[in-house]
């Protein structure tokens, strides 16, 4: 199973959008995917489950973080593939350093939950809040490879500089094989001056970390929008779109990047 986390360090830079287009572009094409909510804000919880009611207290990412639950326990089956969800009553994920701050291997729970169901999976995408806390760097830790999101507009590229000093953090203590998959622009309005100076910006820092920015930029469509208002991805709600063809170039990519790891 290869694990990827989505990762950006500010919010409203596309990760939970990212995340699920990955998540249904893998397995339209065959592959076996489970999603993973560390965001305590549950908006991939949300489109993958779609209308399917959560049971109020079923055990949730939460749950498996803390110990009170196994990974079997908490999976939930969707459409796409499965789901370790976060809570969509409560927002305990974002308190988890109050449950487990104090143990020594906090930052391992992930990985070691991922393990031991690596053999029924082919990617693992996790979904990851927009902070350095103990979600982001469990998922970190358990990353085979990240994928950044950045939105071509100003200030959307300021969380990089944070991330990159948890990468090396995450590198040097808990996972030194971690790998950059690259840097995905999206909200494009292609022939803005913003876009323009953004996306030169990105591939400035995406060559100071040693990775690169994704060939095709994820143009800004009111498809997504209104996808995710239907619980739903863009590749089911607009499947000739040109914004699915841009998230299908992105999983052609990532599927190249996985393959020679």
């Amino acid at each position: 199973m290869y694990t990827i986390a989505v990762v950006n360090q500010k919010g409203g830079a596309g990760k939970t959008t990212t995340s699920i287009q990955l998540v249904a572009g893998l397995a339209s094409k065959g592959h076996k995917v489970i999603a993973c909510d560390m965001d305590a804000q549950a908006n991939l919880t949300g489109t993958l489950m779609g209308e399917t009611e959560q049971e109020k207290f079923a055990p949730t990412m939460y749950e498996l973080l803390t110990g009170e639950a196994t990974v079997q326990e908490v999976v939930v089956h969707c459409a796409r593939g499965d789901l370790i969800p976060a809570s969509r009553y409560n927002k305990r994920l974002s308190i988890i350093d109050a449950a487990i701050g104090d143990q020594p291997n906090k930052l391992y729970h992930l990985r070691e939950a991922l393990a031991a169901v690596a053999g029924d999976y082919d990617f693992a995408i996790i979904d990851t809040p927009p902070a350095r806390d103990t979600l982001a760097y469990n998922a970190l830790t358990a990353a085979d490879g990240i994928v950044i999101p950045a939105e071509a507009a100003e200030y959307s590229l300021d969380g990089i500089a944070d991330l990159a000093e948890s990468i090396d953090m995450t590198r040097k203590y808990t996972n030194p094989d971690l790998r950059i998959i690259g840097v995905v622009m999206t909200q494009h309005r292609a022939q803005t001056r913003v876009a323009k100076g953004m996306t030169k910006s990105a591939r400035e820092i995406a060559e100071a970390l040693g990775t690169t920015v994704f060939r095709k930029p994820i143009r800004e469509a009111v498809a997504i929008v209104e996808s995710q208002a239907s619980y739903t991805d863009i590749f089911d709600y607009a499947p000739e779109s040109g914004v699915a063809k841009d998230y299908m170039a992105l999983v052609d990519d990532v599927l190249n990047f996985a393959k020679e790891a």
